[in-house]
């Protein structure tokens, strides 16, 4: 186990602290560092908050040590007698520099998140421990899996939906999937248009015998996976266990009236929360016939109320390290310069 994990500091000044106590950094040499880490402060500080107020000089210092910690830990990959050796005999700024490069992979990546609150998920304290490895790794991760979302969702949005296209929530995307599912499903089986009649023999259909949904749910995933690949496809993969689970979990459950004609209104919304949010099964509602939704508001097919499904109600349901004082110095601040 790391030391600053034990110890509960950042790695950076456990490593400078032990120098000072074991006689292996001069104190010409640690002055050095600290003019460098204060430097280093003061140009984040610069370019990205303000000039003026002491705790955005506080976040710039904290920033400058919890990057310039990362770039000590890749170097000497966590091993205290090769990070001592970088900090006798190489400059500081290079394992800011190193940490910076992992940094700058993650302000390059697409986002729509201000570049000084990124820069804030990098702070560190002087006194606790932040993991700052896992710290840039889960933010790379985040980012990385918001830009896959994106572009699964431009493939999978364009249904003629009326809802927020901005929107590249995991729920939203995954519904506009099971949407397209549901769809090809109907249109593998002969029917060109989504009416209540066609739900109603595909469901019986496949609640009479899961296998059948198993090979035909399985023919168009195929046909979604081949498209993709990288991270979209593995995201894709993720979700399909859970998405088929949403069609059979409820088939078992699927009642139909005595003379087998229509199926209750009751499952029929369950089905529905299982497959899509609920703009999704709106979208759903809104793709029938004039004939058939007329039918369901008149209560004509089912014999459940079909406003507990809550998509025929007039409007849906809104479902302090202080730097300065750890190295005995004030900082005032004054471009980042080329790490």
């Amino acid at each position: 186990m790391r030391l600053d994990k034990v110890r509960t500091r950042p790695f950076l000044l456990l490593m400078l602290q032990d120098g000072v106590r074991d006689g292996h950094f001069t104190l010409d040499h640690i002055k050095k560092i600290e003019k460098q880490l204060i430097d280093m402060s003061l140009n984040i500080g610069k370019n990205y908050f303000s000039p003026v107020i002491r705790r955005d000089l506080q976040k710039s210092c904290e920033i400058v040590l919890g990057i310039t910690t990362l770039g000590l830990l890749r170097l000497s990959e966590g091993d205290s007698s090769k990070a001592r050796s970088i900090l006798t005999d190489d400059s500081v700024v290079n394992c800011f520099r190193r940490g910076w490069r992992d940094v700058s992979c993650v302000l390059n990546m697409p986002h729509q998140i201000d570049t000084s609150v990124l820069l804030g998920k990098y702070q560190c304290s002087a006194n606790e421990h932040s993991d700052i490895v896992s710290v840039h790794d889960t933010l790379f991760k985040e980012l990385e899996k918001q830009n896959i979302l994106k572009e699964i969702g431009r493939e999978f949005d364009d249904q003629n939906l009326d809802i927020d296209m901005e929107d590249n929530s995991e729920e939203k995307i995954r519904g506009d999937i099971q949407l397209y599912i549901f769809n090809e499903l109907i249109k593998s089986n002969g029917f060109s248009k989504i009416e209540l009649s066609n739900i109603r023999d595909l469901l019986k259909k496949y609640r009479d015998d899961v296998t059948v949904f198993h090979t035909e749910i399985d023919i168009v995933l195929s046909h979604i996976l081949d498209k993709k690949e990288g991270g979209a496809r593995g995201v894709i993969e993720e979700w399909i266990p859970e998405m088929k689970a949403a069609f059979t979990q409820i088939f078992p459950e699927l009642n139909f009236r005595k003379d087998d004609a229509f199926v209750n209104f009751d499952f029929f919304e369950k089905l529905m929360e299982g497959l899509m949010p609920d703009a999704h099964r709106m979208y759903l509602y809104e793709s029938l016939s004039k004939k058939d939704r007329d039918e369901v508001e008149h209560k004509t097919l089912f014999e459940s109320d079909p406003t507990d499904m809550g998509i025929l109600d007039d409007e849906l349901s809104e479902s302090d390290m202080d730097m300065g004082m750890e190295f005995g110095l004030d900082f005032s601040k004054d471009t980042l310069p080329d790490y």
